[in-house]
């Protein structure tokens, strides 16, 4: 699957690769035929006051967020939400003693008091960009009116 930073360059990243394909098939005298599988996945938007939120109640926990505002991570339907909807896909770290992530070795720190504690961070982080949103009213008002125009527009919340 191609990778891109946005939506837009994907297009044009996949006609240029079936323009090759295509060209292979024209000089050596065979046929293509492709056929496209899934969805693609858009590219996350993260909503800045939510990701300012989430920096500073992970802050108030004592945890030390990395910004990662517009790193390429990984593939995921997130970014088709946050193509709708005002979104935040944050992440929290523990010790994993250098195992790598979609591992067995990974998924046997997942038990660890570390990991437990990493999960209630993030809980209650999460909690907190709640707070924020609800007890700032332009913020609330924001999100509110998206909700409204998105029901105008018949648009899935």
């Amino acid at each position: 699957m191609p990778v891109s930073p946005s939506a837009e360059q994907l297009a044009h990243l996949r006609a240029r690769v079936r323009a090759c394909f295509e060209a292979g098939a024209l000089a050596s005298g065979a046929e293509v035929e492709l056929a496209r599988h899934g969805e693609d996945f858009t590219e996350l938007r993260q909503d800045p006051f939510m990701t300012g939120a989430y920096v500073r109640a992970a802050r108030a926990l004592g945890r030390t967020p990395e910004p990662r505002h517009g790193e390429l991570m990984a593939s995921t339907d997130m970014g088709n939400v946050s193509h709708a909807v005002p979104t935040i896909h944050p992440t929290i770290g523990c010790e994993t003693h250098g195992a790598l992530q979609h591992t067995a070795e990974f998924a046997a720190h997942g038990t660890s008091e570390g990991a437990d504690r990493a999960v209630l961070d993030g809980a209650l982080a999460l909690a907190g960009v709640g707070v924020e949103l609800a007890t700032d009213g332009a913020q609330r008002r924001r999100l509110l009116e998206g909700v409204a125009r998105r029901s105008r527009e018949g648009a899935r919340p």
